[in-house]
């Protein structure tokens, strides 16, 4: 679990990420294909960076799950065994708080 990270993002409501990044793009699709056995959507990219330090690109390729139900679904089939980002994951989610969200979706309309 150490090529992954939690983080939040904050457009345009709270919600938690989870991404994987290496430089094998194959290793990225096979993750993808796994989430998606286990009934995880997620979504891949790849990014390029210029590094002023080292004066050249770097190309790395992520997988991406968004939002609580995904996160959640990651959290209960894979999880972390590490635990600062076990507490993470909870803290966020005791933080999910509505008045944080800018618009109400069409769907609770």
């Amino acid at each position: 679990d150490t090529d992954f990270c939690l983080t939040t993002r904050y457009k345009p409501n709270l919600y938690p990420v989870i991404h994987g990044t290496s430089k094998s793009q194959l290793l990225i699709e096979q993750c993808s294909v796994i989430f998606q056995e286990f009934g995880i959507e997620n979504h891949c990219c790849r990014e390029t960076r210029y590094h002023k330090k080292w004066k050249q690109a770097h190309t790395t390729h992520r997988v991406y799950i968004n939002g609580f139900k995904r996160v959640g679904k990651y959290m209960e089939l894979v999880g972390f065994s590490n635990k600062n980002k076990a507490l993470k994951y909870e803290e966020i989610i005791q933080n999910r708080n509505h008045s944080t969200i800018r618009h109400t979706p069409k769907k609770f309309l």
